[in-house]
């Protein structure tokens, strides 16, 4: 597959788990706090993190020549959140694995947001996005592992509202290389 048409499918695919991530946490805000989670709700979030690896993957692709370990490692530590997050409830903050999973994923966004921060094709200030998007992982740990979960909720509110920036900045910049037909900056 030529890079073209790795950007237009990453482009579609950010665009698409945006939409279903909004769309699954509309369906969980309308849900009973207290209760299980809407199949729904749970069915919309983990199409959506399967969809998030096609852009993880095509940003792979530009960043592994300037941060090659920062990259990788990236990319393992929110492959492996990411696929975690499929087979457990998010929405539940007491659990030490959504705890440690938020935190890694903060980790992964810190990871990416430095080996961004050495290649022309990322604009800076997406960079900054992630490292926002780490510092609110990492914020929200302790307020999860000491039941605030309102606190928690916030910050995670906060986190996905930049998160939904962040990768509809890289849908578009995924499809400007697919027109313009260069990764370059």
């Amino acid at each position: 597959m030529d890079h073209q048409t790795l950007f237009r499918y990453s482009g579609i695919a950010a665009v698409l788990s945006v939409l279903l991530y909004i769309a699954s946490m509309i369906a969980w805000m309308g849900a009973d706090p207290q209760g299980v989670p809407p199949a729904l709700a749970s069915l919309l979030y983990q199409v959506s993190s399967v969809l998030f690896l096609v852009p993880l993957y095509a940003l792979y692709i530009v960043l592994r020549r300037n941060a090659t370990a920062l990259v990788v490692s990236a990319l393992v530590i929110l492959v492996v959140a990411t696929i975690a997050s499929l087979f457990i409830d998010a929405t539940d903050m007491t659990n030490p694995l959504v705890i440690a999973l938020t935190v890694a994923w903060g980790a992964g966004a810190l990871l990416l947001g430095l080996a961004g921060l050495r290649n022309a094709w990322v604009p800076r200030a997406s960079n900054y996005l992630l490292f926002v998007m780490a510092a609110l992982a990492v914020f929200a740990a302790p307020f999860m592992a000491m039941g605030a979960t309102n606190l928690a909720g916030i910050a995670n509110l906060v986190l996905g509202l930049v998160y939904v920036v962040w990768l509809l900045w890289m849908a578009f910049r995924f499809f400007s290389v697919q027109s313009t037909g260069r990764i370059t900056a």
